[in-house]
């Protein structure tokens, strides 16, 4: 299973990263592509999940958590080196790293990363379309509206993917634009 390869992978890297006492940028740089692209391919088999197979959605869904919960690990290392450096990365690190952050399950956590993404968004580290789609999580998981219109929720049952309620639906473009994202009817 990708799950168990991963998290070999990733438990050995984890502790390369605690015997090193500086964390130089092609390293974590490295360390991010190779969580980011884990990341990325459990969710792309998604695609190849017959949702009538419960076992075989909730075999692939614990990958997923696996992986997830796994790399959470990293971002609270890799964050704090990145936060607490003086050298400024390239934005894809900047952008890699949200992209992991932004999967944590966990309310509180994704808030507490909030204001810094909001700092890396103002100094141009990262797109402020990745500040919107961590804002609207935030938003979902606190089981009100979004600001945005960038979260979706599938219907496992249907196969269908539907847009979560969006807080004054009639002025999202406008703030949408103004976080470089596209037209709502363009999504």
């Amino acid at each position: 299973r990708l799950s168990d390869y991963g998290i070999g992978i990733e438990k050995y890297l984890l502790e390369q990263i605690n015997r090193r006492n500086s964390m130089e940028y092609k390293f974590i740089d490295s360390i991010l592509k190779v969580l980011i692209s884990f990341d990325q391919i459990v969710r792309t088999q998604m695609i190849g999940i017959n949702y009538s197979d419960s076992a075989q959605l909730l075999n692939h869904l614990i990958d997923i958590n696996n992986i997830d919960l796994l790399n959470q690990q990293f971002i609270s290392i890799l964050f704090n080196k990145i936060n607490n450096s003086k050298f400024v990365y390239t934005s894809m690190v900047y952008r890699n790293l949200f992209l992991l952050i932004q999967h944590n399950k966990n309310l509180q956590i994704l808030e507490s990363y909030l204001p810094f993404m909001q700092n890396w968004t103002l100094k141009e580290f990262m797109p402020a379309s990745n500040l919107a789609l961590l804002i609207d999580r935030i938003e979902i998981y606190n089981n009100r509206e979004q600001i945005y219109g960038t979260q979706t929720y599938f219907e496992y049952k249907t196969g269908k993917t539907t847009l979560c309620k969006i807080k004054n639906k009639d002025g999202v473009n406008f703030k949408r634009k103004l976080m470089q994202l596209k037209p709502l009817s363009l999504y």
